[in-house]
């Protein structure tokens, strides 16, 4: 049995609908975890638009934004209690394809029967609009610093250092020794540290060539200059809060290496550079990076200290955002 687990705040009704008419086909079960406020009925509107009942469907409304490590658990504890033996992850932004389970499913079991050891496996993913497929992070033999790869004919399963949640399909087996998602880090790099923690452990993620998703980046971007124009996607200043703050709380972890930990920061340090420079809310964005930074070296955690501030910021938790530097 597959339970899908979807986290949504606020959805966009024609998006959330795509997402549960691409899925409901594809799983025996779908678990909704909405943290939007008590007053948005946007997920209960759009499931009675598709005609989805209690049969197929199974929806925890929080009332509020517990953020997506938290709702992913919630969603997790349903599907274990359903006798689900494999979990899909996904968040409102994205759009699988027709057959991405059947063959994110087919890659797991057919590992499995090898013996291999595999937390989970991931699609590869297209940005909306521009079609840009994204690539996995890899660990080239002798290189220090990871590297990027894609799948291809030739190699269409991928070693992965990290899956993004969205589409991730995992064996309860692994969710039951790796542990569920990290509470505390609320929202960004949730994924990240379960990926690195279930590799800590022994665990192969692989990332799967024949199975596809769509995923939105946002909807702002950035026109950012570093050695030539480039668009880059743009981030509220609470939003950049949380990025600093679990990357730094991330790469105090042992278990994660320190090639993966240095290359992050300095990716890090260009999405810094990016809002500082290029960014609308610059002096708001100056105060968010430095206090994430300051709250994830003396290991503060949890939401943001002032949860009013969320309504201003224009901050959206519903999920990863897809990104897999």
């Amino acid at each position: 049995m597959i339970a899908a687990v979807i986290v949504s705040f606020k959805p966009i009704p024609e998006h959330f609908q795509l997402l549960l008419k691409a899925l409901v086909s594809q799983v025996d079960l779908l678990c909704v975890v909405d943290n939007s406020p008590a007053s948005n009925n946007t997920v209960v509107n759009v499931m009675t638009n598709c005609g989805l009942g209690y049969d197929q469907v199974r929806v925890v409304r929080m009332g509020r934004n517990v953020g997506i490590a938290m709702a992913l658990n919630v969603g997790i504890e349903i599907g274990l209690s359903e006798g689900a033996e494999f979990l899909l992850l996904s968040d409102q932004d994205s759009l699988p394809a027709n057959d991405m389970v059947e063959q994110l499913f087919r890659s797991l079991l057919g590992l499995i029967s090898e013996g291999e050891k595999v937390a989970a496996v991931g699609p590869v993913f297209k940005e909306f609009n521009t079609d840009k497929v994204h690539p996995f992070q890899v660990q080239v033999p002798g290189h220090f610093f990871y590297d990027h790869g894609y799948a291809s004919t030739e190699s269409p399963l991928v070693d992965a250092l990290t899956l993004i949640t969205s589409g991730c399909l995992i064996p309860v087996a692994a969710i039951r020794e790796v542990g569920f998602m990290r509470a505390e880090y609320f929202v960004d790099a949730v994924d990240l540290e379960w990926s690195h923690r279930a590799r800590a452990l022994g665990y192969r993620l692989v990332g799967v060539g024949w199975a596809n998703m769509q995923h939105r980046m946002g909807e702002d971007t950035l026109r950012v200059w570093y050695l030539r124009w480039r668009n880059e996607v743009a981030y509220p200043p609470l939003r950049l809060y949380y990025r600093v703050r679990n990357l730094i709380a991330l790469s105090r972890e042992d278990y994660v290496g320190l090639g993966w930990k240095l290359r992050n920061s300095w990716n890090m340090a260009g999405v810094v550079y990016s809002h500082l420079v290029f960014g609308v809310q610059r002096l708001g964005s100056l105060k968010m990076i430095c206090l994430g930074f300051w709250h994830g070296l003396i290991g503060r955690m949890g939401p943001f200290p002032e949860p009013a501030k969320e309504a201003k910021s224009g901050f959206d938790s519903s999920g990863a955002d897809g990104e897999n530097y």
